[in-house]
């Protein structure tokens, strides 16, 4: 009998440190989500028109911590607009890569990789 009643005597010192650690664990993942990652918070303000693919990430890269990441096979030279005023890199990759056929993903914080979308030919209508 007294080895059952020194179980209950321990089960709220144990409660007490199991609520504890619960709250600093939530409390440490709530702090972690509610910053924003550097994506987020970075805002660019560029205006450059007929400009190349490559001028434009080289202009990224050089005004703000982010690295593109892209296959040797893409064409850079490509002629882009881009105008923005205090937009995230988000609407500078959107208007960067309208109407082409290069897709781009946000990866970590500030690394933005480029792949080539695999489209295919249209259908001739041959069979």
């Amino acid at each position: 009998m007294k080895k059952y009643t020194n179980r209950i005597k321990l089960m709220p010192k144990f409660t007490k440190c199991m609520s504890l650690a619960m709250i600093l664990t939530f409390t440490g993942y709530e702090e972690a989500f509610a910053e924003m990652s550097y994506a987020e918070q970075t805002s660019f303000t560029v205006s450059m028109e007929n400009q190349t693919l490559k001028s434009v990430i080289n202009w990224v890269e050089k005004n703000s911590q982010f690295i593109f990441i892209y296959r040797t096979d893409i064409d850079l030279s490509r002629r882009v607009n881009v105008d923005v005023r205090n937009k995230t890199i988000e609407e500078v990759l959107k208007q960067m890569f309208a109407g082409t056929d290069l897709e781009y993903h946000i990866r970590d914080s500030a690394t933005v990789s480029m792949t080539i979308n695999s489209i295919r030919p249209k259908d001739s209508g041959v069979i």
